[in-house]
């Protein structure tokens, strides 16, 4: 394809492109329509109808003033005498019947209705112009081109011809004809510009406005193959041409238009197209109940109803390196797709998937065999419709029918009960993503309330916690809101979208102790899907601990292994997790745990624990580590805590508790191993780990060994206390910091009695 310069005529043009027609838009014009004091449009008359007349004549002047013209030399050409300055002169209407002639306006107002408009990223509700509703300015513009308008062009034809059978429908259907037909050629042009309608949407466009750094589709490594192909650096270019080779594209019986479109399209959209116009069959439906109608939304044309199965067990990213979680790629199946084309007519393409043929049979019955996440019912399979029936024109006797442009579709228009009304517009609300449109606000009341009580269109809790649905939730919120608004005054006051979300995610980001999960990576966007993953780790635990036996010694290598697996999880999930588990044993301890959780037993939350001394510290220790070092001194505190308790309910003395504690300590090295094999010592002489102490499968260590591995142990404690503190801090270090890691070694991880054993 030909580029050429930038033409500079055009640069400081705009024009406001629609991707959803007017004549679609008009007939949700609102009723009654508002009335507000516009201006009106100046009117230009043409030639015939102006007539100079002086502003004072004399009364023979006003006698026969048609046809009279001002013929002075003047007017004829230059001329070297004096002018005489020319008396005003008025328009005037000139009729026969010398009645003043109405003004006829050239603008119909009824070309450019007010519609009700509801933006979801304002929150506010008004009525908007059809002619600046749904559009994005220059939306088609190809400042490569020289014609930069050639593609708004071409797509002007387009909609022209589809307008055309458009209106030739909605005329039949409310006329009271429920039954028509249209040719193959007609039904051609029609499923191509529903395609386009999807195809020019806002999140297509929006898919190939920014750069191919940017591009995160799943098709992205054949989008990098067709922009080396034909030498094009602007993504935009690649939307154009698609656009261009669709519409240019003409649809022929013979199937010779795949070879085009396969040839001159990108890839991945060129096999959506091909999809989009074989593999479904069109219907009409109309809402059986006179008080229900169809709405419109900015995707109105590009929804499909069918199952969207994410995985999030399998992430694309657990947020491990830093970064926020992201689910991978969803596998879906597009069972309907709709079109609304008035409030009481609904275009639906029904894939040929559910279709009652034993051919579709088997094929469904693969599908779920290849891939059981597809193994989906359709909320709309019980729409009462058919397929069209066909009259072929060429219909040999003993071979398949001869397609032709001719065939003839014979259509009927099915009637839909209004719980199935609900859940088209369910589907429509569910995807809308920046406008909604009505005409009846009791029908629409009627669909949000479904919306919002239909389960099977809230977000599950395991994938509402990604931060990649956090825009799908405030935008729940935001329609929710619209059942508070649709009564009042327009405009109606605005909220956006996650103003609310914003304010929450504020005022978590303040919160004095949720610091050290910030210092952690964490941030209130992704707080949510952490939050969920601590809750999962202790129902994990949970599960462990009462399926791993009685068995101590045995509970013991589970314990270990569960910590070794634990420590891979990120830090700052773990820091979460930690703090859950405290309020968890805080509750068993005070025997609360069959009781409801009250906000008093989250105070817990705000005491300062180990867990937060790593997370102030975590420019010091190894990242790798920080995890296994919030569960190891949150696991030893809890056990000391225990045998103390335990003692004190005994009443041992302070000779016996001491050297119980010491056991403890003993105990506690055998399962974390102890301060010589740790981290601090590592590359230093004074290393040393004659066991494998967190190995989960490791033998059992005699007790005498146990015993020489503590005592060296502790001596190696003694000798290092104050001074491992600047080896590890380095020039770096401040005396707060030195005070964190102190506390942190020797009062949470290697705790020295007052007495050393001999």
């Amino acid at each position: 394809m030909i580029r050429t310069a930038p033409n500079p005529m055009l640069e400081g043009k705009e024009q406001y492109h629609h991707y959803i027609p007017r004549f679609v838009l008009r007939a949700f014009a609102a009723q009654p329509q508002p009335k507000y004091d516009e201006p009106t449009r100046p009117v230009r008359k043409k030639k015939k109808q102006r007539k100079m007349k002086p502003a004072k004549g004399t009364a023979g002047d006003a006698k026969d003033l048609k046809g009279v013209e001002d013929d002075s030399p003047n007017e004829a050409g230059p001329s070297n005498t004096s002018k005489e300055p020319k008396p005003r002169v008025e328009i005037e209407v000139i009729k026969d019947t010398g009645k003043p002639k109405p003004r006829k306006p050239r603008f119909d107002p009824s070309k450019d209705p007010y519609i009700k408009f509801y933006d979801l990223e304002s929150g506010v509700l008004d009525y908007a112009k059809v002619g600046r509703s749904y559009g994005i300015p220059d939306m088609y513009k190809d400042v490569d081109h020289e014609r930069a308008y050639h593609v708004e062009e071409l797509l002007s034809k387009l909609e022209s011809g589809a307008a055309s059978i458009y209106h030739r429908i909605k005329n039949d259907h409310e006329s009271g004809k429920y039954n028509f037909s249209v040719i193959r050629k007609d039904l051609n042009l029609l499923r191509k510009f529903l395609f386009v309608m999807r195809y020019r949407s806002h999140g297509f466009w929006s898919k190939y406005t920014g750069t191919i750094d940017t591009y995160k589709h799943n098709d992205r490594d054949m989008l990098v193959e067709f922009l080396k192909e034909r030498s094009i650096t602007d993504l935009r270019q690649v939307w154009l041409i698609n656009l261009e080779v669709i519409v240019k594209t003409e649809i022929d019986a013979d199937g010779e238009w795949l070879q085009t479109i396969g040839r001159e399209m990108f890839g991945g959209d060129a096999n959506m197209y091909v999809f989009h116009m074989r593999e479904s069959y069109m219907v009409f439906c109309e809402p059986q109940s006179s008080e229900d109608e169809f709405i419109i939304t900015d995707n109105g044309f590009g929804i499909f109803e069918g199952p969207v199965v994410f995985d999030p067990v399998n992430p694309k990213s657990t947020g491990g390196d830093g970064t926020a979680p992201r689910l991978g790629d969803p596998a879906y199946t597009e069972f309907h797709k709709l079109a609304s084309l008035s409030p009481r007519l609904m275009l639906v393409l029904r894939s040929n998937y559910l279709r009652d043929e034993p051919i579709w049979e088997k094929r469904r019955k693969l599908s779920n065999e290849l891939d059981p996440r597809r193994n989906h019912d359709s909320v709309l399979q019980d729409l009462p419709i058919k397929p069209p029936k066909i009259h072929y024109w060429l219909l040999p006797k003993k071979s398949h029918p001869v397609y032709t442009l001719e065939d003839e579709f014979f259509f009927e228009i099915y009637k839909v009960k209004t719980e199935q009304v609900h859940v088209i517009n369910t589907i429509m609300l569910q995807e809308a993503v920046r406008s909604i449109t009505w005409v009846s606000d009791e029908s629409l009341v009627k669909s949000l309330r479904a919306f919002h009580q239909n389960p099977k269109f809230k977000l599950s809790v395991s994938l509402a916690v990604f931060p990649e649905f956090e825009q799908f939730m405030a935008l729940r919120f935001q329609k929710q809101r619209l059942l508070s608004l649709w009564d009042k005054p327009y405009p109606t006051e605005g909220m956006r979208s996650l103003e609310k979300l914003n304010r929450i995610n504020e005022s978590l980001r303040k919160a004095r102790y949720f610091q050290p999960y910030y210092k952690l990576g964490g941030t209130p966007g992704i707080f949510p899907y952490d939050s969920h993953q601590a809750k999962l780790l202790i129902q994990f635990r949970t599960f462990i601990a009462d399926h791993c036996g009685p068995s101590i010694p045995w509970r013991n290598k589970v314990n270990r292994a569960t910590i070794k697996f634990m420590s891979t999880i990120p830090p700052r999930i773990v820091w979460y997790h930690v703090k859950m588990w405290k309020v968890r044993a805080n509750r068993v301890l005070r025997g609360l745990h069959h009781s409801p959780v009250t906000d008093g037993d989250f105070d817990i939350l705000k005491e300062s624990g180990p867990e937060d001394l790593i997370a102030n510290l975590v420019d010091f220790l190894p990242f790798r580590l920080l995890s296994r070092l919030m569960l190891e001194t949150t696991l030893k505190g809890m056990l000391r805590l225990s045998c103390r308790e335990k003692l004190a309910a005994q009443r041992a003395s302070e000779k016996e508790l001491e050297s119980r504690m010491v056991v403890q300590e003993m105990d506690l090295m055998s399962q974390f191993g102890g301060f010589g094999g740790s981290w601090s010592l590592v590359g230093t002489p004074h290393h040393f780990e004659p066991v494998d102490f967190c190995d989960p499968f490791r033998p059992d260590i005699p007790p005498d060994l146990l015993f020489r591995c503590y005592v060296q142990d502790l001596i190696l404690r003694s000798d290092f206390r104050g001074r491992i503190e600047n080896m590890i801090l380095g020039t770096r270090g401040t005396p707060e910091a030195y005070g964190w890691l102190s506390q942190l070694l020797w009062d949470h991880l290697y705790q020295i009695p007052a007495n050393l054993p001999c």
